[in-house]
């Protein structure tokens, strides 16, 4: 699931980087005609167009990986035939938390194109330098956060399925975790 999600990130980077692309030209276009932007450079790319996108490339894989761990929950304490889907709690949870993580993810993207513009402007470089600035912010979306993103989603959802799943047996009314305190115990969980 974790190379799904990652390469769902990636299709939305590429998709919006050849946005970006192609509006930085038209903005150092207007800049070399000694145009000046009064209320600070537009946007690179439409935010709310690909929150959407986002929503909707995500949100499937995101409810097959809890429908699937649900049921892995429910089928270890030995009850088939559990989908977690099922509970409009579970689901719109799990909808809402695909909107907050499209909207973060497309939001920063945003700044920190608008941050590495505005220094390409300030300093005085042209479309070429701006051009390669976008790159690296989608080279290294495309490489880190994407797996980042990728795997925090993956663990998140299955972790929330899991609890969902075992809930609706109606087996399980707590889950206490259970952790050691040995040498491979880090010094944060030490700590508590």
């Amino acid at each position: 699931y974790e190379k799904k999600f990652e390469k769902i990130i990636q299709e939305i980077n590429e998709g919006q980087r050849k946005e970006a692309l192609k509006n930085v030209v038209q903005i150092f276009g207007l800049l070399s005609k000694n145009y000046k932007y009064k209320a600070g450079l537009p946007d690179v790319f439409n935010v709310e167009n690909w929150v959407g996108i986002t929503i909707d490339l995500m949100t499937p894989l995101a409810r097959e990986i809890g429908k699937k761990e649900g049921e892995i929950a429910a089928a270890g304490v030995g009850k088939q035939g559990i989908n977690i889907l099922e509970s409009e709690n579970y689901a719109n949870a799990l909808d809402k938390s695909i909107e907050l993580l499209s909207k973060t993810y497309n939001e920063t993207t945003l700044s920190q194109l608008k941050d590495k513009l505005n220094e390409a402007i300030t300093s005085g470089e042209g479309l070429q330098y701006a051009t390669d600035l976008v790159n690296g912010i989608y080279d290294f979306a495309d490489i880190s956060r994407a797996q980042s993103v990728a795997t925090t989603e993956t663990f998140r959802i299955g972790n929330d399925a899991l609890k969902e799943g075992l809930k609706q047996t109606g087996l399980v009314d707590t889950i206490v975790w259970h952790a050691f305190d040995d040498d491979a115990t880090c010094q944060f969980c030490q700590a508590m």
